[in-house]
């Protein structure tokens, strides 16, 4: 054992540099708070991933996502179901997945009932029921947790219809006010609807779409994505009183 390089890193008498000198090359331990994780956050990742669902219209080319709020209740946008009639004909499968190797599972597969539909589109969100309740586990509303400007964000979704999918890398929180979280991270279409995480793998918020910076008139275009507090949707009575405790 070298107790020295163990505590206090390796001694000048140690390894040989090679490669390039840029200053984006040569750090080795970065924001350790924020880039380096306990293993439990892979493992609940995987966890919450199967309360995520595919939205599937009738036409097959057309897909959202959403995600169990309740056994028998799906959270989604405003212009993923913007009234009932929406929801017709439309399949909501869960744990729809590549394992490792390339093979795709087969998801459970539910239909909507649009007797129970809340729906708000200045804040674009969606509370439809199931048909029957599902038997995949339902992502809890109520934790208490809010939204941390400078933090990190992750969003379990499926984009352009495909397999489960999540953006963790290098996503930042950069707004937030009482109704809207806006983030840096990666989405497609077909993202719509889909459960913005905390650190704890917790929502707290509803991906919505991305928004364009008015400020910046060059070639390249700046996004940011946007979504809806969760506290935001609970403050609607007819939601929260749908909401388990």
């Amino acid at each position: 054992m070298n107790r020295s390089w163990l505590i206090n890193g390796v001694s000048d008498d140690g390894f040989t540099w090679h490669g390039s000198a840029k200053p984006s090359t040569r750090r080795a331990v970065i924001e350790l708070d924020q880039k380096l994780k306990q293993i439990w956050y892979l493992e609940r990742a995987t966890k919450v991933s199967r309360s995520v669902a595919r939205i599937c219209f009738p036409d097959g080319t057309t897909y959202g996502t959403g995600f169990l709020v309740a056994p028998n209740l799906i959270l989604t946008n405003h212009h993923v179901f913007g009234q009932p009639e929406d929801t017709q004909g439309v399949r909501i499968e869960l744990n729809y997945r590549q394992l490792f190797g390339g093979r795709v599972t087969k998801p459970a597969v539910y239909e909507c009932d649009p007797t129970v539909f809340i729906t708000n589109k200045p804040l674009d969100y969606t509370l439809v029921g199931l048909s029957q309740p599902a038997k995949q586990p339902y992502l809890r509303l109520r934790h208490g947790e809010v939204a941390a400007q400078g933090g990190h964000v992750a969003i379990i979704q499926h984009p352009l219809g495909e397999p489960l999918q999540v953006a963790m890398r290098d996503n930042s929180l950069a707004y937030d006010d009482d109704t809207v979280v806006e983030y840096i991270t990666n989405t497609d279409y077909g993202s719509s609807g889909a459960p913005v995480f905390n650190d704890n793998w917790n929502v707290i918020a509803l991906h919505s779409q991305r928004v364009r910076d008015p400020r910046v008139n060059t070639a390249t275009v700046w996004y940011r994505n946007r979504g809806t507090k969760i506290a935001a949707i609970l403050s609607n009575p007819a939601v929260n009183k749908l909401i388990p405790t």
